[in-house]
C-alpha cells in the first residue's frame, strides 16, 4: 500500500505548494481535485509538470452520476493529468432516501461512464458519502453489483453512521468482491477534526484488512488545515502502512 494526500485538504495552497508538501512528508503521491486544483485540462497539464518523484493516484472530481454532467470533460481531465482513476459520486441522494428511479439514474450514468473510462484505460472509483448512495456499506455494494463492470470500485472511509464494529467486515467485504480502490484516512471525533495519531489504534485493523488490496492511503481533513499537522500525520500514516 501506498501513502499519499487528497489535494483539496488544502484548498488554499497551490499545487506548486502542496507537491512541495507531499514530498517534504515522504509520501508517495496525490489524489488532485478538480475543484480547486485539476479543473481544467490546461491546469492538470501545468500540475503534471510538477509531479517528478510523486505519483498522481486519482483525479477527485465532483462528477455526480445521475445528474446531467459532463463526464467527457472530467474524463478529459483525468487523462491530461495522467490519473488512472476517477473518484466520482453516487448521485445527490442518501441511499437511506433514494427510491427505484433514483438508483437506476445513478447506475444507468455510472455504467456509461464506466465504459468511457475504460475506452481511455481508466477506472471509476465512487466514495463512500452521506448524501449518495453510498452512504451505507450494503448500498455501496448493492451498486456495484448493480453497475457490473470490472473497472468500478469503492474507497473506503469511516463514516459516523456505520457501527464502529463492523468497520473492519465492511472493508473485509469490499476486498472478498476484488473492489477496493483507496482509503480517505482522517480521525473526527464528534466532528471535529483531530490529529491522527489519536485515531491510530482506531485505524491499525482497518490499515492491516486493506493494504494487500488497497492502492493507496490518502491523508485528509488536517487539523486546523495545518502543514505542520499534516507532516505529523504523515508520519502516523507511514508507521502504519509500515508496521502492518
Amino acid at each position: 500500500m501506498k501513502t499519499g494526500l487528497v489535494s483539496v485538504t488544502f484548498r488554499k495552497k497551490s499545487p506548486r505548494e502542496i507537491a512541495e508538501l507531499v514530498r517534504k512528508a515522504g509520501l508517495d503521491g496525490i489524489e488532485w481535485g478538480s475543484d480547486v486544483h485539476a479543473v481544467s485540462p490546461a491546469a492538470a497539464k501545468e500540475i503534471r509538470s510538477m509531479m517528478e518523484g510523486l505519483e498522481t493516484f486519482s483525479l477527485g472530481s465532483y462528477y455526480r452520476a445521475g445528474e446531467g454532467q459532463d463526464f467527457e470533460l472530467v474524463l478529459d481531465i483525468a487523462c491530461t493529468l495522467d490519473a488512472p482513476n476517477i473518484r466520482i459520486w453516487a448521485g445527490t441522494v442518501d441511499g437511506r432516501d433514494a427510491d427505484e428511479e433514483q438508483w437506476k439514474r445513478v447506475i444507468k450514468d455510472a455504467k456509461k461512464a464506466a465504459l468511457m473510462a475504460r475506452a481511455a484505460g481508466k477506472t471509476i472509483s465512487f466514495e463512500y458519502h452521506q448524501g449518495t448512495i453510498t452512504s451505507l456499506q450494503k448500498n455501496a455494494m448493492r451498486l456495484i453489483r448493480d453497475i457490473g463492470e470490472d473497472n468500478v470500485f469503492l474507497y473506503w472511509q469511516p463514516l459516523d453512521c456505520d457501527p464502529e464494529e463492523t468497520k473492519t467486515d465492511d472493508i473485509m467485504e469490499t476486498v472478498r468482491e476484488k473492489k477496493l480502490m483507496n482509503l480517505h484516512v482522517y480521525q473526527w471525533e464528534g466532528g471535529i477534526r483531530m490529529p491522527l495519531i489519536k485515531g491510530e489504534e482506531r485505524w491499525k485493523p482497518w490499515i492491516r484488512a486493506a493494504a494487500p488490496f488497497s492502492t493507496a492511503a490518502l491523508i485528509e481533513f488536517v487539523r486546523d488545515d495545518d502543514a505542520d499537522q499534516f507532516l505529523m500525520d504523515a508520519e502516523v500514516l507511514k508507521r502504519l502502512v509500515k508496521n502492518i
